[in-house]
């Protein structure tokens, strides 16, 4: 889980965490949120993210349960499966170590946006 580890840390470092364990987007001043109800929802939300802030690249994968490894992917491929990628975890970020941004997708049904205050 050392990746596991390195992701995580990174986070830390790019995004203030809560102490729930979500990023505490009102710290954040390049952030937005939205709502969602379904899946369906979820993502066109999460497409509408990657089209309006014209995202591209690797991306890193990272889940709530830490014996799930992170997994670095096209962003491009990720939009294929990204229903598969949600429903593995409650929670899910997705995020770029180069351009230094970040989504998280809530289970309780909000999926935010934000670039890192390192950036």
């Amino acid at each position: 889980c050392q990746e596991a580890l390195t992701a995580s840390d990174w986070l830390e470092k790019n995004f203030p965490i809560a102490s729930w364990g979500r990023i505490a987007w009102n710290e954040v001043i390049q952030s937005s949120c939205t709502t969602w109800n379904d899946t369906s929802e979820l993502l066109s939300a999460f497409e509408k993210i990657i089209v309006e802030n014209k995202l591209e690249g690797s991306v890193i994968v990272l889940w709530t349960n830490a014996l799930k490894p992170p997994i670095r992917i096209k962003l491009s491929v990720l939009l294929n499966y990204s229903q598969a990628i949600f429903a593995e975890d409650w929670d899910t970020w997705v995020y770029s170590e180069e351009d230094k941004w970040c989504i998280e997708v809530f289970h309780d049904g909000e999926i935010c946006f934000g670039v890192g205050l390192n950036k």
